[in-house]
């Protein structure tokens, strides 16, 4: 499946769950009654309801969202895969991003540990 496709599927499962919120649908934008800097934060049921929506559009292209915790780093994995073969189409933060995270801890513990001896 071409990524365009994804943006375009993903486009039209956001503009949904914007369509039911009070929120304006371009993050960024004031909202009346708040400061122009303040961050609006979706909750938990706009969180899953978006989720849901999403899932629902990409299992039409055999397609499927992974949230996983990286046990090392404890950074929030998301996996696109590929639901009739399993094979991971694309994942945020990489493999390599992750493996790279691991090893900076990895040294900032040994200077830490220096440190202190």
């Amino acid at each position: 499946m071409p990524i365009q496709n994804i943006n375009t599927s993903l486009a039209q499962a956001e503009q949904t769950v914007n369509a039911g919120s009070k929120r304006p649908a371009v993050s960024g934008e004031p909202v009346a009654g708040e400061p122009n800097n303040a961050t609006v934060q979706p909750t938990v049921a706009q969180l899953k309801n978006m989720v849901d929506n999403i899932n629902n559009i990409l299992k039409q292209n055999n397609n499927t969202l992974e949230f996983n915790m990286d046990a090392d780093t404890k950074k929030l994995t998301v996996k696109l895969v590929d639901m009739e073969t399993g094979d991971v189409i694309r994942q945020f933060p990489s493999e390599d991003m992750l493996a790279i995270s691991r090893s900076i801890e990895r040294f900032q513990q040994g200077l830490l540990l220096n440190q202190k001896a």
